[in-house]
């Protein structure tokens, strides 16, 4: 979403990222979606590998592929979206397709390369789930996956179960899915972790769980949602 076309109150939290009507309008010019053809599909592989090349040359350590949250790469692997009756879709192979194909040119432009992870949806909620993919991305030398996600037709940032707010992840219960079904591949976790303690709880199911917001949030917001202050907890 772009920032600059919602609301912003530097006061009121609460008049802050409200789409405007201009923000609005914008989503409507979206082309009706249509299933990507045989060159598409070429395009977007290549795509995907060239960028991966130009970030290996420019130094940089790890390229995740973005499979969750309703991005096109995790429109292929949701049985929601993707409904194609071709290579491309149908079982969870077919619908991974597409991911390992972009893996396997990434592998072949940048070996031995950067590190090459994969972020997924948590799809336990919804009425069509995949079943564990840790096999296939082990099988496309992924180094680790990362459990995140929601997709567009519902949002996932918030806890499903009262099993999942008690350890204050997300998305821990499908972890603990993909981990059980997994052999070399790390998995990781992302979404809902307020505390320390509920990180390193986390980490008898993953190997390892992501920080990025609470680290970036304000003190008063912290405040504002009822967590603590958790400067003095991340950092010791």
């Amino acid at each position: 979403m772009a920032e600059n076309l919602s609301t912003w109150d530097p006061k009121v939290f609460e008049s802050r990222g409200i789409p405007t009507e201009e923000l609005i309008n914008l989503y409507h010019r979206f082309a009706k979606p249509r299933a990507a053809t045989g060159a598409d599909i070429v395009r977007i592989t290549t795509g995907f590998a060239l960028a991966a090349e130009y970030l290996d040359k420019e130094g940089f350590d790890e390229i995740q592929l973005h499979a969750a949250l309703g991005f096109l790469l995790a429109q292929c692997l949701s049985h929601s979206t993707n409904h194609r009756t071709d290579r491309y879709g149908g079982t969870l192979a077919n619908r991974a397709r597409l991911i390992l194909e972009i893996a396997a040119h990434i592998r072949q432009r940048t070996f031995p390369g950067p590190i090459l992870d994969i972020e997924i949806n948590s799809v336990e909620f919804q009425e069509h789930g995949h079943e564990s993919s840790a096999p296939f991305w082990e099988s496309a030398g992924f180094d680790f996956v990362e459990l995140s996600g929601d997709t567009y037709e519902q949002l996932a940032f918030g806890h499903k179960k009262e099993s999942t707010l008690a350890c204050d992840a997300f998305f821990i219960e499908f972890a603990e899915v993909v981990v059980a079904s997994r052999k070399t591949i790390r998995a990781y976790i992302t979404g809902g972790l307020r505390s320390a303690a509920a990180m390193v709880a986390a980490l008898d199911v993953v190997d390892g769980v992501g920080i990025g917001k609470p680290t970036t949030q304000e003190d008063k917001n912290l405040e504002l949602y009822g967590y603590p202050d958790l400067t003095g907890d991340v950092l010791s």
